[in-house]
């Protein structure tokens, strides 16, 4: 078939879209990234950060000859959410649905401060 011309994507660092929002008892981020297995993305909770990361891959092979148009992005993805309250990291749920990957974060208590003694010299 004829084409004016196509458009590629490199496959690079990208980043998918995503929400971010809070309810009375947990942080809730959802992202998009159709086309994904669950086993190529890894999700960290370090400090008050989420990290999202993973790799999608191409599912179709064709010559340059026979492309048309390529505007899907492929490659390395990588999101670093900073958390807007503490999360409890040994309660994070992620599911995977039509595309949306739903990562549920449980708030946890601040600890309330400790008091110091002071020793004498």
């Amino acid at each position: 078939p004829y084409c004016e011309r196509w458009m590629a994507r490199d496959e690079g660092l990208w980043h998918p879209t995503m929400d971010v929002y809070t309810r009375k008892d947990e942080v809730v981020v959802e992202l998009e990234i159709p086309g994904m297995k669950s086993e190529d993305v890894d999700i960290t909770v370090e400090e008050n950060h989420l990290i999202v990361e993973g790799t999608l891959k191409r599912t179709n092979e064709f010559t340059d000859k026979e492309k048309c148009y390529c505007e899907r992005t492929y490659g390395k993805f990588h999101r670093v959410v900073h958390l807007p309250t503490n999360v409890d990291d040994t309660r994070v749920k992620a599911s995977f649905d039509k595309g949306i990957l739903t990562i549920r974060l449980p708030k946890k208590e601040r600890e309330s401060g400790k008091k110091i003694k002071i020793e004498a010299a």
